[in-house]
């Protein structure tokens, strides 16, 4: 007889016994499984499942800045993450409200309706609330500095971004611009003391180790809209181009640039959109010393950088016979940059035009280079589409033919944005081939004026694709990120125990 322990964190199995002969081991794990506490049979004591079938989150007092305990009652799952393990947790997103307690739901009065994140993520990394203040701690740091319009990164920026910089770094104007955490709480998971094991099950064991977790939950200050669910090309357009300077200007990469993370809220319609910045927990420094190589891709597949999903970079084309080369480019692993993260802000555009638009004949384009599913395939594809060796964006074969007229002319959207492809590739190939990918200044120009004129390009054909609606359909919603981190992780749920015989 072998017993199994199955819940969401933590998969055990015994050793094979004989019940006949070791009656009492059946006696005792009968026993503990009737005299265990909730806890111990997995049940989340911050957790309560009320008669509603909704979940009411406690956040304990912190000490610091909340004395009392806060609760949160579900009223709705925005989204969630489903892992590639049984023993791991998925991300819950829920709309929830705060209540007095698990027992007296009454709403607290004046509080509107949050955002919380349920996550575990692994215990030797950062958790989303710490790398969310560091980067607001970084932002504030290149804010106060006198000549903050000389940074490296700024040279190629135009004028008027730069008004738009100096606005938004005027007090804490930038938080303005992110998804702010204003509650968390996190713990570490149940760690368990493996029993002495033979060498080849420890070998075994050894292969299939899991990291320990820390289980989070994130209050955000509101609710948000994700750009998945603007309703035309010209609003999400507005609040895409207000996205990631911040962050570049602090020295920071967001590495998970998609259309879940990009969020937007305005006080009423006919309002400007203002961007809300999402999903910072895969967020670092760049260039950071610690980090020697993206072993793992972070993103969704659907926007991930053509070089961070192959791990290898692209480099100029080489008319040289192999037995007389002399041209040799420096090798060094691909770590998520700036340039990166635009080019995964063009992946996004290129989507809400062919995956989105109320054509249906644009799908046919959409499924051959946004898909679910990764692959060496789906990866040569992208990376040929990116690098010109296939035709140019607006006639490239299989690109719908049913948009308005006035895209397919020139100028105009399509080929601005094809203007963009183009300077995204030879960026990457004049930097790739000196080696200066760790180098800040090496991105001024592509982050600054290569980005201000795509915007302002497309500005002048407005009127010919604004009001192009955009709809929302559950087969052109991408899957989320496919991240170590997500595979690996899952949110609240029950506990089993069984016997096998």
């Amino acid at each position: 007889m072998t017993v199994w322990y199955l819940s969401r964190s933590i998969c055990i199995k015994s050793g094979s016994f004989n019940m006949m002969e070791r009656p009492d081991i059946l006696i005792k794990v009968l026993m503990s499984m009737l005299l265990s506490t909730r806890g111990q049979l997995g049940y989340d004591p911050l957790i309560t499942l009320t008669a509603d079938q909704s979940y009411v989150y406690e956040l304990p007092p912190d000490g610091e800045n909340r004395r009392e305990a806060l609760f949160c009652q579900t009223k709705e799952l925005i989204s969630e993450y489903h892992c590639l393990s049984n023993t791991g947790r998925s991300t819950r997103i829920w709309r929830v409200q705060q209540v007095s307690s698990p027992t007296d739901l009454t709403s607290i009065p004046g509080m509107e309706d949050r955002v919380l994140k349920h996550v575990s993520v692994d215990a030797n990394k950062r958790n989303e609330g710490d790398v969310q203040e560091s980067l607001f701690r970084d932002i504030e740091a290149f804010g106060r500095q006198p000549d903050w319009r000389e940074d490296d990164i700024l040279k190629e920026m135009p004028a008027d971004d730069l008004e738009i910089l100096e606005k938004a770094l005027k007090g804490d104007n930038f938080k303005r611009l992110f998804c702010c955490i204003v509650v968390k709480y996190a713990r570490g998971e149940l760690e368990l003391s493996p029993l002495p094991l033979p060498l080849s099950a420890n070998e075994v064991a050894s292969e299939l180790e899991v990291s320990p977790k820390t289980r989070c939950f994130f209050v955000y200050e509101g609710v948000y809209m994700p750009l998945e669910d603007i309703p035309t090309l010209g609003e999400a357009m507005d609040i895409i181009r207000q996205s990631l300077r911040l962050m570049w200007c602090a020295g920071w990469v967001h590495r998970d640039v998609s259309i879940g993370n990009i969020l937007a809220s305005r006080p009423s319609t006919g309002t400007p959109w203002e961007v809300k910045l999402a999903d910072l927990e895969h967020a670092r420094k760049f260039p950071d010393p610690n980090i020697l190589s993206d072993d793992c891709p972070i993103g969704t597949p659907h926007f991930m950088a053509v070089e961070v999903q192959k791990g290898c970079h692209f480099f100029p084309g080489i008319e040289e016979r192999p037995k007389e080369r002399k041209t040799w480019f420096p090798k060094r692993p691909v770590i998520q940059n700036y340039q990166h993260d635009l080019e995964s802000i063009w992946w996004t555009i290129l989507w809400l035009i062919t995956a989105r638009t109320r054509v249906p004949v644009s799908r046919v384009f959409a499924d051959r280079y946004f898909r679910d599913r990764d692959s060496p395939a789906y990866q040569i594809f992208r990376s040929h589409f990116l690098s010109g060796d296939m035709p140019e964006l607006a006639i490239g074969r299989g690109f719908p033919t049913s948009l308005p007229p006035k895209l397919y002319q020139d100028p105009s959207f399509l080929t601005n944005l094809d203007d963009l492809k183009t300077n995204l590739h030879a960026e990457y190939a004049s930097r790739n081939r000196v080696g200066k990918q760790d180098d800040r200044r090496s991105y001024a120009w592509i982050v600054g004026k290569g980005a201000s004129d795509f915007f302002r390009d497309i500005e002048g054909s407005r009127e010919d694709w604004s009001d192009i609606e955009l709809e929302v359909s559950r087969d052109s919603h991408p899957q989320g990120s496919q991240t170590v981190e997500e595979s690996s992780s899952s949110s609240y749920g029950s506990s089993a125990a069984e016997a096998t015989n």
